[in-house]
């Protein structure tokens, strides 16, 4: 059995992948765990993983610890995957593929192995990334924005009186059976809130204006993320929420590379 990791800059999606496929999984924040004692909860058998395979964007100093972190407990170091220019079907857009990030690529390699046609991947999690794949596996490139949670924090940060008027400690959305003009906020924690999600809600329905003007770019939506549902009500037409998507990408990896790790 291979355990297969989704690192985030939040959190970390997991999951075991075998014969059958996809298995068991979660998530679990990173703030909340050091890492031995967060790879423990999530491998309870007493054997080693077949393979560790890992998309992370959390930087190198995670990576060297999660690193060690494995030889302590397995004696094996994790595979870190990274984007080249051709791979599991998918040709990456970007000059130096090196500089797409692990869980786009991975994102993109999973919309590949379960999708067809041209497919439009969106992840709504700490950034918004924006990725074209088309129906040959041609990556067309992409957009990133900071997500709904990152709007918020340089709101708090970077502006005194928003913070101290009340920013809030979470996102705040509309409720119209609370408030009859239901984009509008009664207070500051619901005015940002709101103005955030407007914010990324435009991004997507300018993301859907452009598959929609150019007939060759017509494409289904994918969304993933931690914010997926929140923002699939942004689009006109029905969205697929696909939440283990990068994971569907990294079990994709695993069975190709099968052996070779």
């Amino acid at each position: 059995m291979k355990l297969l990791l989704d690192v985030g800059n939040t959190a970390i999606k997991w999951a075991l992948f075998g014969g059958t496929g996809l298995q068991d999984g979660g998530r679990i924040l990173r703030s909340q765990h050091a890492i031995v004692d967060m790879l423990t909860k999530l491998w309870v058998t007493s054997d080693a993983p077949e393979a560790i395979i890992v998309a992370s964007v959390a930087g190198q100093a995670f990576a060297i610890e999660f690193v060690a972190a494995c030889q302590q407990l397995w004696g094996m170091p994790p595979y870190f995957i990274k984007a080249s220019a051709v791979a599991h079907g998918v040709t990456c857009a970007y000059a130096v593929p090196e500089n797409l990030g692990a869980d786009r690529w991975a994102a993109l390699i999973g919309a590949r192995a379960e999708g067809v046609g041209n497919i439009c991947v969106i992840s709504a999690g700490t950034a918004i990334t924006v990725d074209m794949l088309n129906a040959q596996g041609q990556h067309l490139g992409g957009l990133i924005a900071p997500g709904l949670g990152l709007m918020r924090q340089s709101l708090l940060r970077d502006t005194g009186k928003i913070a101290a008027s009340g920013g809030g400690e979470r996102i705040v959305l509309p409720d119209q059976s609370q408030n009859p003009n239901d984009w509008l906020g009664l207070d500051t924690a619901s005015a940002v809130g709101y103005g955030v999600f407007e914010a990324a809600a435009g991004l997507m329905m300018r993301v859907e204006k452009h598959l929609n003007r150019q007939p060759s770019l017509s494409a289904s939506v994918w969304l993933t993320g931690g914010h997926a549902d929140l923002l699939a009500p942004a689009f006109s037409a029905k969205v697929n929420i696909i939440p283990d998507l990068v994971l569907r990408g990294l079990a994709t990896i695993a069975r190709d590379i099968e052996g070779s790790i």
